[in-house]
């Protein structure tokens, strides 16, 4: 299993690829398949999984959670070619979102989730939806929908999302906007 500094790593090496990379969404499709970039991205997200499933820490646990999080939602909330998220493993997917649950189930998000998932849930709400019969985590979509613009109240930093993956570039650029 990969350590969560070595799953940044992997990550921002992914990022670095996208950035440089400039065309047409045709062209850039095109070359996130013949690179590998997309499938690279689903071994991304498997690894997140696994280290949120079995990590011996539990802060890393929970952050290897929220980056999974992000990356299925991000899959389905900005074109492919953008993101270089496309054809996320399923089986990923449904154990991000079964974990997920098992937090809302047990009152353990923590105030990171509470603002992050009512803004992901109006922005894209298929994306954390995508799994049948996870009441837990229906429920508090439902019940945190009023509170979607929640992360504007919060004293983001860059800084604060540094070295956390796509998520991290995400978040950090979600401040600076204006």
């Amino acid at each position: 299993m990969l350590a969560l500094q070595e799953l940044t790593a992997w990550e921002e090496r992914l990022l670095q690829h996208l950035a440089a990379r400039r065309g047409l969404f045709e062209e850039l499709d095109e070359a996130w398949k013949q690179s590998g970039l997309y499938a690279e991205y689903g071994r991304v997200l498997s690894s997140y999984v696994n280290l949120a499933d079995a990590g011996d820490d539990p802060a890393d646990r929970l952050e290897a959670l929220k980056r999974a999080i992000f990356l299925l939602w991000y899959e389905t909330a900005e074109p492919q070619e953008l993101s270089g998220l496309s054809g996320l493993p399923e089986s990923a997917v449904q154990r991000t979102l079964e974990l997920l649950d098992q937090l809302c189930r047990h009152g353990e998000l923590d105030a990171e989730l509470h603002w992050m998932l009512p803004w992901y849930h109006n922005v894209a709400p298929w994306g954390l939806l995508r799994v049948a019969g996870l009441a837990c985590l229906e429920t508090f979509l439902d019940q945190s929908a009023a509170d979607w613009n929640a992360w504007e109240n919060q004293r983001l930093s860059s800084h604060g999302f540094e070295h956390r993956g796509q998520m991290g570039r995400y978040w950090g650029s979600m401040r600076s906007a204006p």
